[in-house]
């Protein structure tokens, strides 16, 4: 009743804005490997030098070039092929940025780089690859709240969180006013079935944030799957309200409604879900049950055809109710 697939929310978007170089900013955790013991050809030492001030006052396009003549010259030289990844990065040239910084790795492993890389692979969504770089990330620094973050949010994408739990609980405990490391324990309990962990990680979220709409959902479907309908329902209805355009918001709470019998208000969230989204199976099935509870099968029946074609498996629960 309550499983739905993939990361519930866009918590995608909302961790790379955190953690990601865009508009120049940096983590909040974010260090330059230390390459002080490389040296750099004599030279080459002034553009260089040139080249890395620019990009630490963030004029990247200026810097670019500079760099660019630099790996030519030296094209093994540590500094500049991390420069060069940082900058490419800024520039949202992800492919440049990433050949950049895996030639780096190839010579030396670096906890940042690792980092940087995984957080590339993120953005491009290639999950099987930021994870085992983002793990590297997380051994050598243990307490690197956004490296356990991402890691956690990777592994959960893929299906694996189970194995994302203890990066997502490190996470939140690394750092406590961070609201989105909240929301992803909180989804990450949610998909292990650990609804009453999953409520205690949503009220963290609010408590850090207590305008979050998305931590009002996570808490709403957490109370829903505790059976607690009415309990879920203000939050639910705060979360359709702020996120009019967020499938499961009005999903879930068609299901508070018809946990507390508001079945007018039930079939109208279900049908805000599928306006948003008309494949989505869990609305049209639970549409479908309450025309039949209410014994008007001809209304069901559009669902019922709906469900043959987008979930099967749901369609062959409804049959017999319609005497099929």
């Amino acid at each position: 009743m309550f499983r739905v697939s993939g990361v519930v929310w866009g918590l995608s978007s909302l961790l790379t804005a955190q953690v990601s170089l865009s508009s120049g900013t940096k983590t909040v955790d974010f260090k330059p490997p230390d390459l002080s013991h490389v040296q750099i050809a004599p030279g080459g030492r002034e553009e260089f030098t040139r080249a890395k001030a620019l990009a630490e006052k963030g004029e990247f396009q200026s810097s670019l070039p500079l760099l660019e003549k630099a790996h030519k010259k030296y094209p093994n030289d540590l500094e500049v092929l991390f420069w060069l990844g940082y900058v490419r990065e800024n520039l949202r040239d992800t492919a440049g940025a990433l050949k950049a910084y895996e030639a780096f790795l190839q010579k030396m492993p670096q906890l940042e780089v690792f980092f940087r890389v995984g957080l590339l692979r993120l953005e491009q969504g290639i999950f099987s690859d930021a994870i085992p770089a983002l793990q590297k990330a997380v051994e050598g620094r243990p307490g690197w709240a956004d490296a356990h973050l991402l890691c956690a949010y990777a592994l959960h994408t893929t299906g694996k969180s189970q194995e994302a739990l203890p990066y997502a609980e490190k996470a939140a405990d690394l750092d406590s006013t961070n609201e989105f490391s909240a929301l992803l324990l909180g989804e990450v309990y949610f998909a292990v079935d650990s609804f009453a962990q999953a409520e205690m990680a949503y009220r963290e979220a609010l408590r850090r944030n207590p305008s979050s709409a998305l931590a009002s959902l996570g808490l709403g479907k957490s109370l829903l799957a505790l059976l607690k309908p009415q309990e879920a329902l203000p939050y639910l209805q705060k979360a359709a309200e702020k996120l009019p355009d967020e499938v499961q918001a009005h999903y879930y709470l068609g299901l508070a409604c018809k946990g507390v019998n508001r079945i007018a208000e039930a079939k109208s969230a279900f049908e805000k879900a599928l306006a948003l989204d008309p494949t989505h199976a869990r609305s049209h099935y639970e549409i479908a049950l309450l025309y039949i509870q209410e014994k008007k099968t001809a209304q069901a029946e559009p669902h019922y055809q709906a469900l043959q074609k987008y979930n099967p498996k749901l369609a062959a629960r409804l049959a017999p109710l319609l005497g099929k």
